[in-house]
């Protein structure tokens, strides 16, 4: 499995940044798990969102949920740039974003047939 690396000062280096953005649709799961292991500080983690739900009630909940917040570090921020540069994962995965850094992406099943 492919593992994040970093610079001298802990900052997530452009192989990494490009890995994110260029990652194939195939497997978003395994892109969120990649990210969650470069996030620092405040942890980017596959549980749902202690704020109020900002998704309906009926919304049937068969995916991942990430949820977490930058900490206004700029190695987070970058992460997160590169996962908006990755249109397919964030068209499909973005669900919220709130000031201050704060992110959720929802992850769908893949679908076998």
């Amino acid at each position: 499995m492919l593992e994040p690396t970093f610079d001298a000062d802990g900052y997530p280096t452009e192989e990494t940044l490009l890995a994110i953005r260029e990652w194939p649709f195939t497997d978003f799961t395994a892109l969120m798990e990649f990210v969650s292991s470069a996030w620092t500080y405040d942890s980017l983690t596959n549980t749902p969102s202690i704020i109020e739900p900002l998704f309906d009630e009926d919304y049937e909940d068969d995916g991942y949920w990430w949820c977490g917040s930058t900490g206004g570090w700029s190695g987070n921020e970058s992460l997160v740039e590169a996962l908006m540069h990755n249109p397919v994962f964030y068209a499909a995965c973005w669900w919220a974003s709130l000031r201050g850094g704060y992110y959720e992406f929802h992850v769908p099943p893949v679908e076998t047939s």
